[in-house]
């Protein structure tokens, strides 16, 4: 047999390099954060220990049968981030307080940025539907008034 190691081999020693360089980063002198180089890290290792059977769900990539896409928490989340957003935080800012306020949320700047885009409109238009709401109240309670 040859003591040349396979490709696959050869790609396993690098992410156990990548896992260990992981390991040694510290917030802030890294460029990732702390949170998110310790989560990349331990799904490395589920799956070079053979916990997992792939990267995709070592690393919680795989949705659960079932699951809906939307949820009324990803919802409250994107409300949240907006509020921030209009305090003049940035993604990355916000990142760091749900890594910070919730320990398992493994939280980048770029996933931030994609789940609030995604419901920016739809809560743009509930605000927009909830002030015209509330003129429109505002304005029969007004026209009781006159009467």
């Amino acid at each position: 047999m040859s003591d040349e190691k396979t490709e696959v081999e050869q790609h396993k020693d690098m992410l156990r390099e990548l896992e260990r360089q992981l390991k040694l980063l510290k917030h802030p002198t890294s460029p990732i954060s702390e949170n998110l180089a310790h989560w990349a890290a331990e799904g490395i290792e589920r799956y070079l220990s053979g916990d997992e059977s792939s990267l995709d769900a070592a690393l919680g990539l795989r949705r659960k049968p079932g699951r809906p896409k939307e949820t009324e928490n990803q919802r409250q989340k994107a409300r949240h981030t907006e509020a921030l957003r209009d305090q003049g935080k940035t993604y990355r800012e916000i990142a760091d307080i749900y890594n910070l306020n919730d320990p398992d949320a493994v939280l980048d700047e770029s996933a931030v940025t994609k789940a609030h885009r995604k419901y920016t409109n739809e809560l743009w238009a509930e605000e927009a539907i909830n002030r015209l709401n509330a003129e429109k109240e505002d304005e029969i309670k007004n026209s009781k008034k006159d009467t």
